[in-house]
């Protein structure tokens, strides 16, 4: 079993978030999931499904601080969980 951490901080909602939130059941159903998310529809989504996974809402603000404190919250999942792999599923994902 590997741990997966998908990185879904877009601030928008469009088809990226609804592709993670379809296949995230079926990856969560062999391996340790835990999905990063800013959007509150895109939570709220996961968040019905979620009965195998991990959701960890960020915030969802430009401001420095927050990007930051964000930036934070993932290091320490890292730290904690070791995960096998990361997938970046937006722009802002990637940076």
């Amino acid at each position: 079993m590997a741990t997966i951490f998908i990185l879904s901080n877009a601030s928008g909602y469009g088809g990226s978030e609804r592709s993670v939130e379809l296949l995230s059941v079926d990856i969560a159903n062999h391996n340790k999931l835990i999905i990063f998310v800013e959007n509150k529809k895109h939570y709220e989504n996961l968040v019905l499904k979620s009965s195998n996974f991990h959701i960890i809402l960020l915030k969802d603000d430009k401001n420095l601080f927050f990007l930051v404190s964000n930036f934070i919250k993932l290091i320490k999942e890292i730290y904690f969980h070791k995960p096998d792999l990361i997938v970046a599923n937006t722009n802002k994902a990637a940076f």
